[in-house]
């Protein structure tokens, strides 16, 4: 099964524009997105999503 990710910006919107600004991680259940994380910017949600692929593959 493929799993699904992706990280927005808590207040909505173009995300883009506001870097420094939280994120959400969520992840697809086949139904809905689903809340499993934070980040403080969107450097660091792009490090979480790209952290827990890692973490399925290996567990492969």
């Amino acid at each position: 099964m493929d799993i699904w990710r992706r990280h927005r910006s808590v207040h909505g919107g173009v995300g883009h524009l506001r870097p420094d600004g939280p994120r959400v991680l969520e992840e697809w259940d086949d139904f809905t997105y689903q809340v499993v994380g934070t980040a403080p910017n969107l450097a660091a949600a792009r490090n979480g999503v790209a952290e827990r692929a890692l973490d399925d593959d290996s567990a492969a």
